[in-house]
């Protein structure tokens, strides 16, 4: 069984690693984790690009529409 692991993040920065960095620390094989930055006015995006860095197979994404709504229904269209 593949487990997908969706972190959705807004102005998240001082705790973005604090969430990546144990999601990865799993030690079920199968994982994929996926982070969609909501449209932060913070660093978050360039926290995020430094730790796909760290974790090449982490997948990161913008989701320019605000809201958690946006971020829940991205893949639904």
């Amino acid at each position: 069984m593949f487990i997908s692991i969706i972190i959705p993040a807004y102005n998240v920065s001082p705790y973005i690693e604090e969430c990546i960095h144990p999601a990865f620390a799993q030690t079920y094989p199968h994982i994929e984790v996926i982070c969609i930055d909501n449209n932060s006015t913070d660093d978050t995006w360039q926290k995020l690009e430094q730790l796909k860095q760290q974790y090449p197979q982490l997948i990161i994404d913008k989701e320019l529409k605000p809201g958690a709504p946006a971020a829940r229904n991205k893949g639904s269209g």
